[in-house]
């Protein structure tokens, strides 16, 4: 019986995947979630070998299995054998331009994420930054324009602690002294930086809200929901 249901789940899994790539040759990321290993394994021939059928391949070397709250790594194994083929067993990975840790915190991505802002902070440093013909205010546009997403993008799905809003505001602090060339070691407060650039806390942006929790919901459930019906998958017109 539960070999019926997987088979079912990843056969309609597969056609979902073809249909959004019968049009071109698009390259589809797929996510499968298992509560055993012997399941996950069987799950994962059973894709491999209806695959085939529908003219679609598993990209072996890019599968990675995760074993989602062993933080310890004590039932971490390297390597998985799936027909012939090893698959990594990872504890990190990035996925859409976010990192998935194994323990499920946003911690990890939080702070990979301020590293890359710092990294797009000193590439702009002395062309922009400390360029004193440039205006505050450009500079403020081009922060908000060119650095803040690259920290935001996905912040919606994060699951962000009071210490993390402390790291997130940090770092936005940093940024605006380096915009407005105020060094620590002329004791100018926090809250005066922020009155001179009309800033908000970084970290009201990543609170969550009800729009951006319906998003969420939104794209979760119309990736996850499959709906059956009699003329077989149904899929929506506007996936958003």
């Amino acid at each position: 019986m539960r070999h019926k249901i997987i088979v079912l789940t990843v056969k309609t899994l597969l056609k979902s995947v073809y249909i959004y790539g019968r049009y071109g040759k698009i390259k589809t990321g797929v996510s499968l979630f298992w509560t055993t290993w012997y399941v996950l394994v069987l799950a994962l021939e059973v894709m491999d070998r209806e695959a085939h059928p529908l003219g679609l391949t598993i990209n072996w070397a890019k599968t990675k299995i995760q074993n989602l709250g062993d933080q310890d790594g004590a039932n971490q194994l390297q390597y998985a054998t799936i027909g012939g083929n090893q698959v990594e067993v990872v504890e990190s990975f990035t996925y859409l331009g976010s990192l998935i840790h194994v323990s499920g915190s946003s911690e990890p991505e939080i702070k990979r994420r301020i590293n890359i802002v710092h990294e797009a902070m000193f590439t702009l440093d002395q062309n922009i930054w400390r360029f004193s013909i440039t205006l505050q205010e450009t500079k403020l546009r081009l922060y908000n324009t060119c650095i803040l997403p690259i920290f935001l993008y996905g912040a919606e799905t994060w699951s962000v602690t009071v210490m993390l809003s402390k790291k997130i505001d940090a770092l936005d602090n940093w940024c605006l002294r380096r915009i407005l060339n105020v060094d620590y070691s002329e004791f100018v407060t926090n809250d005066e930086i922020r009155s001179r650039t009309g800033q908000p806390l970084l970290s009201e942006c990543t609170a969550p809200t009800p729009h951006k929790t319906i998003t969420v919901l939104y794209r979760l459930a119309f990736w996850v929901l499959l709906v059956i019906g009699d003329g077989g998958l149904v899929v929506p017109d506007n996936p958003g």
